[in-house]
Order: C-alpha cells, then structure tokens, then sequence
C-alpha cells in the first residue's frame, strides 16, 4: 500500500435487518470505536437514474380512438395528416400551445414555416384547413399585424402528465368542430 492516506484496519461488520431495511455498523476492532452507520434498503428493483444516467424519452399521448376517428371521419388527405404530425413536434410540455423548440417561445404561422422548411402560404392553408376540422385553435394575439398562436387539440394528443392550464383544453370542448367519441379529462397542474 503505497499510499500513506490508505491505511489498514481490521473492522466489524454489524448489519441488524428488517423487511426491507438494514441497518449496517461498522466499528474498529481495535479500539471499539463506531466508524459509520448508516441504512441501506433492499430493493428487487433499481431505484434512481439508470446507470447510464440518461433522461426518460419524451413522450406523447396520442388518444387512440380519437386519433382513428379524426382519420375516419374529418377526411384528412396526406398532406393535412403530414401538417398534423409535423406540428405535433412543437407542442410544449404539459400545454398544447405550439413553441419554439430552442426560446419556449410561442410560434407563428410564419416560424413554424421557417422550421419545418415550407412555404408560408402553403402551410397556413392546411392550417385554416385543421382549425375548420376542430385539430388545431387559432389564439390572436391583438389587432391585425399580430401573429396567431396555435393549440393542437388536446381530445387527440398531449405531451406530458397534467395540464398547465384547463382552459387550453376547454377551448375544444364548447363550440369546437371536432366532437371526440371519448372525451379526455385533464387534471390542471397544481402551483402554476
């Protein structure tokens, strides 16, 4: 043992168990001393972070039934199904509002054109087209030359646990286009 802070000492191992539980002491032979103690719990499974020490993947919640009848129902063409789910990319954690991966920032028809490398025009007609089939809400934001925010409806996807906000998801209860066969129950995120 070539390092002068490493030093031996013969010790005892004490461990008092429970169910789930053990209690670990350990003392120095020598001079009887207690040099730690402390509980270690036993578990069938790991708990924490996994090794790797790697997030848990985002996910979205796509409501299957809902999803099937918006295909079946509302008509959408390739082209509508394809806006859809490249906007799907966009929606905020816990909040359906669509925002700017990188700033949180709500988007405009105009930077959501830019991110997803389309014409503005032709994207803001499959948009016109989603909101008059009730997938997508319009939010202005003022008077004219103001951009629109958007909400994709939460009775077919979410991202996330709990609502930040019922209200995103009232919007598409009352007056709404698209009447979901199973309607979705948010539970409001508490401390907003």
């Amino acid at each position: 043992m070539g390092d002068p802070s490493v030093t031996k000492k013969e010790v005892l191992v004490g461990s008092e168990k429970t169910p789930n539980k053990e209690f670990i002491t350990i003392t120095d032979i020598e001079t009887g001393e207690i040099l730690d103690q402390f509980w270690r719990e036993r578990r069938k499974k790991p708990s924490g972070r996994p090794p790797d020490g790697g997030k848990q993947p985002n996910f979205y919640r796509v409501y299957c039934t809902n999803w099937a009848d918006v295909i079946d129902r509302k008509r959408l063409t390739f082209s509508e199904i394809g806006v859809l789910m490249s906007l799907m990319r966009f929606v905020d954690w816990e909040s359906n509002f669509l925002i700017h991966p990188i700033t949180r920032q709500n988007l405009s028809c105009q930077e959501i054109a830019k991110l997803l490398n389309t014409e503005r025009n032709r994207l803001n007609e499959h948009m016109e087209v989603l909101h008059k089939k009730g997938l997508l809400a319009i939010v202005k934001c003022g008077g004219n030359g103001f951009p629109n925010h958007y909400i994709l409806n939460t009775n077919i996807l979410f991202k996330g646990n709990r609502i930040k906000d019922v209200n995103e998801h009232k919007r598409f209860i009352k007056d709404c286009a698209y009447e979901p066969p199973v309607k979705v129950k948010y539970k409001e995120r508490e401390g907003r």
